[in-house]
């Protein structure tokens, strides 16, 4: 996701579209795996969905920081 925010307010949450995570993902993949992957902001459900089917067979680490809230406490996630 992409975020305008500053230390003071959100005025923006922008989810990654899923076709451009799956581009991402199967580019990446053309080198091979990497041995670890961290993911993010996971703003909406179609996006969760989406990484989890991308990496389903995903053969290393995988560090999920979930970011739900910005510093301010201003939520990042959608209504879904």
């Amino acid at each position: 996701a992409h975020t305008a925010q500053n230390s003071y307010t959100v005025t923006r949450v922008e989810a990654a579209d899923t076709q451009l995570l799956t581009e991402q993902l199967y580019t990446l993949r053309q080198l091979g795996w990497p041995k670890v992957i961290k993911v993010g902001l996971l703003p909406s459900a179609r996006i969760v969905r989406c990484v989890a089917e991308l990496l389903a067979d995903f053969p290393g680490i995988i560090i999920y920081d979930p970011v739900m809230v910005a510093s301010t406490g201003q939520s990042l996630m959608g209504q879904e």
